[in-house]
């Protein structure tokens, strides 16, 4: 009875600290610092239309967010966002979805993966198909030229994920597109592995590194990688 009562108030606890930090230190808009949301309805409303991507990297609101997001540790942030990408993507333009893996220690730096976060938010299957094989440097710490051979052959498809992604058409998640070298290197391990198609989705478009302006984003990635 004594075990009982003692994990019965420890059940009892945890709402009531839920609610306690929330009085504390409740969600504020990074945008407008509206209560109650990472990012509120009019700052999402705000945002630069962008096929695939729910605006571009220079609009600030969207920039902290993902700093936030990257950096802070504010995983929160990274479910509102996938569930307003989410919205934007067609259901019947892909069957899976697959976040761009990281390497296990800049996951355990981080304390999780955003891109996987992203995924989850979506309506379809997500797997964790892609796999890192070794530690890189930050891409963004690298210019263009680097940046592209950064990531040669490093992403790979498992053996038990390639039988479940064989004809399928795969939504690739990730955070941020800058030169595309990410993508493209994910996108070249997937059609290796017998998938149908490619198609991507990210948060933030950052224009002045792909030249690519947000109404052409979708087309010209999806020219590029297929």
């Amino acid at each position: 009875m004594k075990s009982v009562s003692s994990g019965g108030a420890f059940m009892f606890t945890l709402p009531v600290f839920g609610w306690l930090f929330g009085i504390l230190f409740p969600l504020r808009c990074v945008g407008c610092q509206a209560y109650d949301a990472w990012l509120c309805s009019d700052c999402v409303a705000s945002l630069i239309p962008c096929s695939n991507a729910l605006g571009t990297y220079d609009q600030a609101v969207l920039k902290r967010a993902i700093h936030l997001m990257k950096y802070q540790g504010q995983r929160g942030i990274a479910v509102e966002l996938g569930r307003y990408l989410a919205q934007q993507i067609p259901l019947d333009s892909y069957d899976l979805v697959v976040p761009v893996p990281l390497h296990w220690r800049r996951r355990l730096e981080r304390g999780y993966n955003q891109a996987a976060i992203l995924a989850q938010q979506f309506p379809k299957p997500w797997l964790p198909a892609l796999h890192k094989r070794r530690h890189t440097a930050r891409q963004a710490t690298l210019n263009r030229q680097d940046r592209l051979h950064n990531l040669d052959h490093v992403f790979v498809v498992p053996k038990q994920y390639q039988v479940l992604i064989q004809g399928k058409r795969i939504l690739l998640i990730d955070d941020v597109l800058s030169t595309g070298a990410t993508t493209a290197a994910c996108t070249a391990a997937l059609h290796a592995a017998g998938i149908a198609s490619v198609t991507v989705a990210v948060i933030a478009l950052n224009v002045p590194s792909t030249g690519i302006g947000p109404v052409t984003f979708r087309t010209a990635t999806e020219r590029s990688i297929h």
